[in-house]
């Protein structure tokens, strides 16, 4: 028995009344229905932690970024769906961006911004790239070696046509390495 029911209703729980006729007997049943506020924002955990490398595995423990930003957006009643990148696999494509308003990407693994493991790839940059120029769309990119990693090295002018310049609006590059 498909039911569709067209309303726009605020989040929250609502009453649904089913009634049926059958030779002459009518029932009705009550369900209660709940309408959830849509998710609008994505959380990408790129950090190249265990449940990046083993994500189907439910006992898994999370790393203290997979913590940090899930308890940040936790502890401020943010809704979030969490996409976990495989270990050098590619982040979410444009399709899978397209449904959120706002993405928080975080990178990085246990050796540090300085470590050979790739932050974004250029294929992230384009769907990123892609998501961001439909406008009204917020990032949050936490990726400490990016820089590092496009190879910029010392004070550098970042090229116009790059991501960094056209979609984040870096112009320059100081990287100071930190050694201790």
């Amino acid at each position: 028995l498909p039911l569709t029911a067209g309303a726009d209703v605020e989040p929250g729980a609502y009453p649904l009344v089913v009634r049926g006729t059958a030779n002459g007997v009518e029932r009705s049943a009550t369900l209660r229905v709940t309408v959830e506020a849509p998710v609008d924002v994505l959380l990408v955990d790129d950090d190249r932690s265990y449940n990046n490398s083993y994500p189907d595995d439910p006992e898994g423990e999370l790393s203290a970024s997979d913590t940090a930003f899930r308890k940040l957006l936790d502890d401020a009643g943010v809704r979030y769906q969490t996409y976990v990148v495989g270990d050098s696999s590619d982040g979410p494509d444009y399709d899978v961006l397209s449904k959120y308003r706002t993405v928080v990407w975080y990178t990085g693994d246990e050796n540090g911004p300085q470590s050979s493991a790739e932050t974004l790839s250029s294929t992230d940059e384009i769907s990123l790239g892609a998501w961001l120029d439909t406008g009204d769309k917020r990032l949050v990119l936490v990726a400490a070696g990016y820089f590092y990693h496009l190879g910029y090295l010392s004070l550098e002018e970042v090229p116009a046509e790059s991501f960094a310049a056209s979609h984040l609006g870096f112009t320059d590059v100081r990287f100071e390495p930190h050694y201790g």
